[in-house]
Order: C-alpha cells, then sequence, then structure tokens
C-alpha cells in the first residue's frame, strides 16, 4: 500500500533527515495516520467483500432448495392431470373468445326481432290533425336544378341565404335582412338564416343557386294559403313571402314520443303558407307525394306535410343488418294527402371527409334535437 511504501521510505532516511522532517513538516506524523486510514479502508473492503460472497453463496443455496423442491413437486404431477389442466383453460379461453365475438351479432338479432317491432307500435308523430290542411302542389319544378330563376309577383319579397344568390336584376331593391323569423333568432342563427338579401320589386327575377357548394341543387315548392310543411331549416335556401309580412314559424315539441327519441329530433319547425321555398340538398332534393307511405334513410329527411304522421321503420331486410351494412331504424311517413321531401345523396361530398366527431359530432346531434 501506498501509506506503507511512505512509512518504510521515512525509516530508510538517515536519522538527521528524518528529524528535520519531523520537525519542519511533522511527516512521520501524518505517514503514521496516513498509514493507519489506508489500513482501516482495506479492512472495511475485506469485510465487505466477506459479506457479498457470503450473501451470494447463500442466494445459491436457496436456487438450488427452491428448483430441487419444484422439480419434485412437478415430477409428482401426472401428465394427464397436466394436460386435463391446459385443455381446460383454452377451452374456457376460446368460450370468452366465441361470446366476445357472438355478442355484438346477438344483440342485433334481439334489437331486429323484438326491440325494433316493438317501437314501430308505439304512436307515431303528427304536427298537425288530419283536419288540418295538407301540403298543396308538387315544387314548380318536379326535378330539382342547379338553379332556380324566381320571378317576383306584387306584393312579395324574396329572402336569400349568403352563398346561394346567384344572379339578380340591377333594379330591384336590395337590403339586408338580420334575420329570418324574430321570434325565434336562436333557431336562426343555428340554421345560418342571417344576415340574409332581401330583394324587392315586381317582376323582378332573381337565380337562386349554390354558388359555393358544386354537389348541390335546388327546388322550389309552393305553400298556398293555409298549407303547413315541416321543414329542417338547413335545407333552406332562399324564401318568397307577402311583402312585410314575415312567414310564420310555429315550434312543436314531442319529449313525450318514443319516436322522437329514436329520431333523436325532439322538436320540429313547421311554416306555414302563403310563401314560396327553395329548398336545396346535395346532389338534388326530391317531392314524393305520399300514397302508400314511404319509408327513407334517416339522413335524407329534409321535411314533409304536417298532417301526416312520422315515425321509425325496421330497415326492409335482416342480413344487411346483421352484418353492420345497415341501421336498424329508417324514417316512415304513413299513407295520407301530403307530399315528402327527401334529399337524393346527402352523404355526397362528405364521405372523404368521414363522420364528424368530438365537439363538431356532438354540435350536429343537438342541432338535430331541436330540429334545425
Amino acid at each position: 500500500m501506498r501509506a506503507n511504501k511512505a512509512v518504510d521510505e521515512f525509516n530508510r532516511r538517515s536519522p538527521l533527515d528524518q528529524s528535520v522532517r519531523n520537525v519542519l513538516e511533522e511527516e512521520a506524523d501524518q505517514l503514521t495516520v496516513n498509514a493507519r486510514k489506508e489500513c482501516e479502508q482495506s479492512n472495511r473492503l475485506f469485510y465487505d467483500q466477506e459479506r457479498v460472497r457470503s450473501s451470494l453463496a447463500e442466494v445459491e443455496r436457496r436456487y438450488v432448495q427452491v428448483a430441487t423442491e419444484a422439480d419434485s413437486t412437478l415430477s409428482k404431477i401426472p401428465v394427464d392431470t397436466v394436460r386435463r389442466t391446459l385443455q381446460d383453460i383454452l377451452l374456457k379461453a376460446a368460450i370468452v373468445l366465441a361470446g366476445i365475438i357472438a355478442a355484438p351479432y346477438a344483440i342485433r338479432v334481439v334489437f331486429y326481432f323484438i326491440l325494433a317491432p316493438l317501437a314501430e307500435r308505439r304512436p307515431a308523430i303528427q304536427i298537425r290533425p288530419p283536419a288540418g290542411s295538407a301540403m298543396g302542389p308538387a315544387p314548380l319544378d318536379q326535378v330539382s336544378a342547379t338553379s332556380a330563376p324566381i320571378t317576383l309577383q306584387p306584393g312579395e319579397e324574396l329572402l336569400v341565404r349568403q352563398g346561394f344568390l346567384q344572379s339578380t336584376s340591377t333594379t330591384g331593391r336590395k337590403s339586408t335582412c338580420a334575420l329570418l323569423d324574430w321570434r325565434h333568432p336562436l333557431s336562426s342563427v343555428a340554421s345560418g338564416l342571417v344576415f340574409l338579401t332581401r330583394i324587392e320589386g315586381e317582376g323582378e327575377t332573381t337565380v337562386v343557386s349554390a354558388v359555393r357548394d358544386p354537389f348541390a341543387e335546388v327546388a322550389v315548392l309552393r305553400l298556398p294559403v293555409g298549407a303547413t310543411c315541416v321543414l329542417q331549416p338547413r335545407a333552406l335556401a332562399a324564401v318568397v313571402q307577402p311583402t312585410g309580412r314575415p312567414i310564420r314559424i310555429t315550434s312543436h315539441w314531442r319529449l313525450g314520443s318514443l319516436h322522437a327519441w329514436l329520431t333523436l329530433q325532439l322538436r320540429y319547425l313547421m311554416f306555414h303558407g302563403p310563401a314560396r321555398l327553395v329548398i336545396t340538398g346535395t346532389r338534388g332534393v326530391r317531392v314524393e307525394r305520399v300514397e302508400r307511405g314511404r319509408v327513407f334513410g334517416q339522413e335524407q329527411l329534409v321535411g314533409f306535410s304536417a298532417n301526416l304522421t312520422y315515425s321509425v321503420s325496421r330497415t326492409e331486410t335482416f342480413w344487411p343488418y346483421f352484418f353492420g351494412l345497415e341501421q336498424l331504424l329508417k324514417d316512415k311517413v304513413e299513407s295520407g294527402e301530403g307530399v315528402l321531401i327527401v334529399e337524393e345523396a346527402p352523404l355526397a361530398g362528405r364521405a372523404s371527409r368521414g363522420p364528424r366527431k368530438g365537439l363538431e359530432g356532438a354540435a350536429d346531434v343537438v342541432l338535430k334535437a331541436f330540429g334545425l
């Protein structure tokens, strides 16, 4: 050790040199102290190494003991017992896996053959009793088109939503209408019927078209005096109404109807004539006379005559629903005097973007519940 070597070298010096160094630097005492410290450290390291060796030996002994006991225990277990145990575990795992896979299909069977028929038997929604007036004539253009020219008659004015005013004359009076209906301000704002362009003037012709949506078409629906129509205002592109007499819109809640909860539409907005409504829809709008009742997808609904009964219907075929190709429930209007307004392809142009999720999807559900 370095300390002991230093002591030996000090002792080999002459007595005079040792005395001088010891007096001047106290080197002998310092070397002795260093030697003593190194000895103590060496002893501690030796004892630590001995403890580590002892611990390792004990661990090795315990490992050998446990391994021997495990081998002895396993040797006593019959091979058939081990095989049966493994088979039982695999069988239970297979049953659980089969249950997980089959559960959604079993639920679909119960929904299709038990719950859906029960829901269909519940009373349908009817906004206006049969004694009330029906829709009236079919739209001016039986087939929707990319644009619709609107010519104002005496005493009429036109309100056009932003993004649907394609062209207008230079002589008509134009102004801004802040809201479509001041009695339903929140509904007007939520459905985008704000800051409408008001056009007045007898004989003025305005072309209404979706100038920003390449998939949208428009159709014109006439509401005579006394006629009514349940309509989703999201599909309203323009309104022709008497000058100074805003179109009358009434709100109808159906919180107690199971069909309202199944379709997630709890409120219905009814439009009263006289008016002409310019309806827009993706790839067109179709207006059908309801003679024997109609069944259609929930996304397609735009509106229907207020005297018709509205409910849900089980999808027509079982196997497409069973394999997840079709939804369980569709919308249905019963036979009667009136018309049904549906959107031709509501998902066209949206498939590439996929379904709306998160806050946007939640907002869509809320707007649908409020009939917007």
